[in-house]
């Protein structure tokens, strides 16, 4: 969610992105009542996940949820294309070149 609040959000060529339903690993005992409390926080934090999705990459509710309840991962290229980052991030020493064939080919100065 972090990569998503950025005004411009970029992608290593490399890089994924996943999308996956928010949860907790917990130590220690839990009555009834406060696992309640923590299942409607994580339901909370589901659909806030959702609607900067949502937002973000320009989908329905209901896509952002269906990505979150798959786990769903992307690839640099599908991220771009699904609207969820804008671009490949430059990095000085690397020039990201996409071949006639679709492929990326990193090119490295020296």
């Amino acid at each position: 969610m972090i990569a998503l609040a950025g005004d411009r959000r970029l992608i290593a060529a490399e890089g994924e992105m996943l999308f996956h339903q928010p949860y907790i690993t917990a130590a220690e005992h839990f009555s009834a009542e406060k696992l309640r409390g923590v299942a409607e926080r994580i339901d909370m934090m589901a659909a806030n996940m959702a609607q900067i999705i949502a937002a973000r990459a320009s989908v329905s509710r209901d896509t952002a949820k269906s990505w979150i309840a798959a786990g769903k991962r992307f690839t640099a290229a599908a991220a771009i294309a699904a609207g969820i980052c804008d671009g490949y991030l430059s990095d000085p020493l690397r020039k990201v070149v996409p071949p006639h064939d679709g492929r990326l080919i990193r090119k490295t100065r020296r």
